[in-house]
């Protein structure tokens, strides 16, 4: 919401500095604004056949059993399959982990994308 607002704040400003001298400012004011006003957040980018492209957070947290995360990275491979599971926390009942297919955790998808799969992921436990 924050960032539509100060969108409309340089569309309406840009507006009002063209003078005739600053037209390069004001279109650049122009662009940026409606850029901010239109855009929205992505935290997970759809690939091929389900797949999807996503930050994972907590990586730099120890796992539940002791294990540093950052060593698990370490052994991971460029399109290494993963598994989501979900593992509700008292603050994200729709947390969702991030596991290599051993078991290990990497961490957990942003609570933005993970609010949107926990419900598929519910679906699929009870089919």
């Amino acid at each position: 919401m924050v960032k539509k607002l100060i969108g409309l704040f340089l569309v309406f400003l840009s507006l009002g500095a063209y003078n005739g001298e600053d037209l390069i400012w004001a279109i650049v004011l122009f662009l940026f604004g409606l850029g901010l006003f239109f855009c929205k957040k992505k935290e997970a980018t759809r690939g091929p056949s389900g797949s999807f492209f996503s930050k994972v957070a907590g990586v730099t947290f120890e796992d539940d059993d002791g294990k540093n995360r950052q060593k698990i990275l370490k052994q991971c491979r460029v399109v290494e399959e993963i598994k989501l599971k979900l593992k509700p926390k008292p603050e994200h009942k729709n947390a969702v982990a991030v596991l290599r297919k051993n078991g290990e955790q990497i961490g957990y998808l942003p609570w933005e994308t993970a609010e949107g799969l926990a419900p598929d992921i519910r679906s699929l436990k009870t089919k």
